[in-house]
């Protein structure tokens, strides 16, 4: 598990690398308007991917009903970065979570395509979520390295245990997503409410201020 952690630490920080960067800013001058709604549209998509996947997955294994016992994956923090920083540790446990789902769903049940495609697909979207919640954290607080979770060690001897593991990862996951769709869209109001206060300042604005300013908000 420690490589796998590594693997995906090594892929987050390369898409942020690839990807057009804005310098480190405070909260208020981040172009949240263009992060927010990527990281928005992906978390929308992504819960509608954990749903998909959560009932492909019962059916195979003939569940029914509500997991016992799913931990609490509520997002915490008392401020944004502490927020996004929770949400990027908890994206990356999840990650880890389902590369463990994924092998007991191979080593028993040789991985169904109907369970398999929407795991790549959840498995996908975690991970571009997370180089984007990696580049806002960057913006907000340089400084600070993201701090991931402990990855999972404990083990699964027979069938019903692998089998209601993944069972209760993909449910805490269709959780969380949910929770964080929440947390962003608070997020996001201050942002959009500071770039539409910037516009109006840009209009009337002269020629070299209002250039200036797009700066502040340009990638």
């Amino acid at each position: 598990m420690a490589s796998a952690l590594k693997r995906l630490l090594h892929f987050a920080l390369l898409v942020t690398l690839l990807v057009p960067e804005c310098r480190p800013a405070p909260l208020a001058d981040i172009s949240c308007q263009d992060d927010f709604s990527t990281l928005i549209n992906i978390v929308n998509t992504l819960g509608a991917q954990a749903a998909h996947l959560l009932d492909e997955y019962m059916v195979f294994h003939g569940l029914s009903g509500e997991p016992p016992n799913v931990p609490d994956y509520a997002v915490m923090g008392s401020n944004f970065f502490e927020q996004l920083q929770d949400i990027y540790a908890k994206n990356v446990l999840f990650q880890l979570h389902l590369a463990k789902v994924e092998k007991y769903q191979n080593e028993d049940w040789g991985n169904p395509r109907n369970v398999a495609e929407p795991l790549d697909q959840v498995k996908g979207n975690l991970m571009f979520s997370s180089a984007i919640l990696m580049k806002l954290a960057r913006q907000v607080q340089p400084e600070v390295e993201l701090a991931t979770e402990e990855p999972p060690h404990e083990t699964h001897d027979h069938s019903w245990a692998k089998k209601s593991y993944g069972w209760k990862v993909i449910a805490g996951l269709k959780n969380w997503v949910a929770d964080v769709n929440r947390v962003l869209k608070v997020m996001q109001a201050p942002c959009n409410n500071r770039i539409n206060e910037t516009e109006r300042r840009t209009v009337r604005a002269p020629k070299s201020r209002r250039r200036r300013t797009r700066d502040r908000f340009s990638c």
